[in-house]
């Protein structure tokens, strides 16, 4: 496309003509998706929807702010390449911190597994001498690896999937302190305590042993 074809489709989006922004895909749209899937091959191969949704919120950007293409630094046709760059970067990004959560949240649940384990068996005959028996495997495997009390409670509590700031507050009875210093003191506390458990397999360990 030549300039001057590139400068009257960008005067049609300034116009706000509602057919502007299907021209601009006829017109770029192919293109710069396979110019996406050059820059991120990997990318592509695993899932090429991003690079689709990056295409889009770029066009998007552009139609909906026109003003901030400017003819005398770039052609529109790049311009809107670097659009869809950044944009897919951010959606990268956005979309790992997502995966981070949900792996977080997919951690909690199989922590309190650990308990609801011990607790599915509650309707037996033999429910309290079971749960009894169960919790003393727990906390025999703990001690190997935590001989404070405070630090054992805690291990349980994270196990436990707990994240209230004032319930460990109270276990290490710091319940006084103002609420930013306890945070710190928690996180600390927590950091350290689940290192341990990372490092040793703790969670592992235990699941196998409530099988």
């Amino acid at each position: 496309m030549d300039n001057s074809h590139s400068l009257t489709l960008h005067q049609l989006v300034q116009s706000g003509d509602t057919l502007a922004l299907a021209k601009l895909y006829d017109e770029y749209g192919e293109n710069i998706i396979n110019v996406l899937r050059i820059d991120f091959k990997d990318l592509a191969k695993q899932d090429d929807s991003y690079l689709f949704e990056a295409v889009n919120q770029a066009f998007m950007g552009y139609y909906s702010n026109p003003y901030t293409f400017d003819p005398n630094q770039k052609t529109l046709k790049n311009f809107l390449i670097l659009a869809a760059k950044r944009d897919l970067q951010n959606i990268i990004e956005k979309n790992k911190k997502h995966s981070e959560k949900l792996k977080l949240l997919t951690d909690v649940e199989v922590e309190e597994n650990i308990w609801n384990r011990i607790k599915e068996n509650t309707h037996l005959p033999d429910a309290e001498m079971i749960q009894s028996e169960s919790i003393s495997l727990v906390n025999k495997e703990l001690r190997n690896y935590f001989k404070n009390e405070c630090d054992l409670e805690i291990a349980k509590m994270i196990l436990r999937g707990e994240r209230e700031t004032e319930a460990y507050a109270t276990v290490l009875q710091i319940e006084t302190l103002e609420k930013g210093k306890q945070q710190e003191e928690v996180k600390r506390h927590k950091d350290r305590v689940k290192k341990t458990l990372d490092r040793n397999q703790v969670e592992l360990k235990l699941k196998k042993l409530l099988q």
